[in-house]
């Protein structure tokens, strides 16, 4: 049996120490295409092709060729979808709820504080 797949659908620059990692542990990877995050275009057809043996999708965000129903519904084996960005907006979680795909995001700690000083910063600036 062929190794798992996992498509990397909006790559941020993986460090190779992570995928040698995942790879060590059996994985394989694949990698989406940067025009799929372009604005006013529509790659849903070649997002769901590029899914279809994939066991779990990972990447940031992809406004603009969202995960939707017809996109998991191509891959029959995607068990997970994983963003590290904040939010799943771009992802129809009620389709991968009733497809049972567990969706889950990790928001990095190395700029939710400055997003919330900068926040903070902006408010006092407007009081003065």
């Amino acid at each position: 049996m062929s190794k798992p797949n996992v498509l990397i659908f909006a790559p941020r620059e993986e460090p190779k120490e992570i995928l040698d990692r995942l790879t060590s542990v059996g994985l394989d990877f694949s990698f989406g295409e940067k025009a799929w995050q372009m604005p006013r275009t529509d790659f849903e057809a070649d997002f769901a092709a590029a899914t279809r043996d994939k066991v779990a999708l990972m990447g940031t965000s992809i406004r603009h060729t969202p995960i939707t129903r017809a996109v998991m519904a191509e891959a029959q084996r995607l068990r997970v979808i994983a963003k590290y960005t904040v939010g799943v907006d771009d992802i129809d979680t009620d389709a991968a709820t009733d497809l049972g795909i567990m969706v889950c995001h990790a928001p990095t700690e190395s700029n939710c504080f400055g997003v919330a000083e900068t926040t903070m910063a902006m408010m006092l600036a407007m009081l003065k």
